[in-house]
């Protein structure tokens, strides 16, 4: 997987060369894959960084996914999760009842019309389909002997 993952990044460096983007001098979405693709392999923290090692020996990719982050990302850098908020969402995670009942009214009844809306639209379904021949539903008789 390395192997090839080191063939992509040789390729996409190869192809981007010195431009500011991949067909110019205005991104595209081939652009926004790209930065969608290589953006984790240099920001997500990961148990290990063979991605990250490998992408940095390409640097006007780098640059490129920090130029693309820094231009088009308002957002900034987010820190990785701490664990124990980790902890307390799988916790939250594993107790799909505490959640529910958590709702609140407007939620629930959000919940109730629209699980009544989908049932509704199945029956009234039915109901054309039976009514208008499309299934045929037969019977057999049976004959007494």
């Amino acid at each position: 997987m390395y192997k090839k993952a080191d063939a992509c990044y040789s390729a996409l460096s190869s192809f981007l060369g010195d431009q500011l983007f991949f067909f110019g001098s205005s991104p595209s979405s081939l652009d926004a894959m790209v930065f969608g693709h290589l953006a984790p392999h240099l920001y997500a923290p990961m148990v290990e960084a063979r991605l990250k090692k490998q992408l940095r020996k390409y640097q006007n990719l780098c640059n490129y996914v920090d130029r693309v982050r820094k231009g088009y990302m308002s957002m900034p850098r987010i820190p990785p999760a701490d664990p124990a908020d980790l902890e307390a969402t799988d916790a939250a995670n594993a107790n799909p009842k505490s959640a529910k009942s958590q709702l609140s009214p407007q939620d629930k009844a959000v919940r109730r019309r629209t699980r009544d809306f989908i049932a509704l639209g199945v029956v009234v379904t039915v109901a054309f389909l039976l009514f208008t021949n499309v299934i045929d539903v037969e019977t057999d008789e049976v004959q007494g002997e």
